[in-house]
């Protein structure tokens, strides 16, 4: 058990208590293995926890064979479109959802453009995704985001955000003034 600080693993972890993280970070490009995968979750953060796949430097992949269990925080960076330049969480098995912040971070100056995704989380079912706040850092003023789940990978795609255009106010004016000379006429007319 964890309750501050950090651990970093870019290795094999296994243990059949499994990890819990009740506070700080976990971060890594390793493996997390509970030999009792059918019973019991591998990984577990609660909520002053953080689950940071990759280097503090580097995006990477963070593998958990069991079950993952979050009420905590989550974090991903992204460096650009191609493998190995945004972080993975790839669990085997499912994750179970009470609550916390997926935080998506765009680094090393990559600026993602309208219908670029990234297949950032797999598990066999996702459960509680309802429950969950996000935040995507360095989105343009004119983009949003999505997700979709199909066949076990989550994604996360950026949306362009399409304004209506405002009238322009000359033209708002000019109707104005053709409608209000049209209603004079057809007065002086009776």
């Amino acid at each position: 058990m964890q309750s501050a600080g950090q651990t970093i693993n870019n290795g094999i972890m296994s243990s059949d208590a499994g990890a819990f993280i009740n506070g700080g970070l976990l971060r890594g490009t390793g493996t997390f293995t509970n030999p009792f995968v059918g019973a019991l979750v591998a990984v577990t953060i609660a909520n002053g926890g953080t689950l940071a796949p990759g280097d503090e430097t580097t995006p990477g992949k963070l593998t958990i064979n069991g079950n993952l269990s979050s009420s905590g925080n989550m974090l991903f960076e992204i460096g650009g479109l191609a493998s190995g330049l945004y972080d993975v969480l790839q669990i085997n098995g499912s994750a179970l959802f009470t609550g916390g912040n997926i935080t998506f971070d765009f680094i090393n100056g990559f600026v993602a453009s309208a219908r670029n995704s990234w297949a950032f989380l797999y598990a066999s079912a996702i459960t509680g995704w309802d429950t969950l706040t996000f935040t995507v850092n360095g989105l343009r003023p004119n983009q949003t985001y999505a997700f979709s789940y199909a066949n076990g990978v989550e994604t996360l795609t950026v949306r362009q955000v399409h304004n209506v255009p405002e009238p322009d106010s000359f033209l708002l004016l000019a109707i104005g003034l053709v409608g209000l000379a049209w209603w004079r006429r057809k007065q002086q007319a009776h």
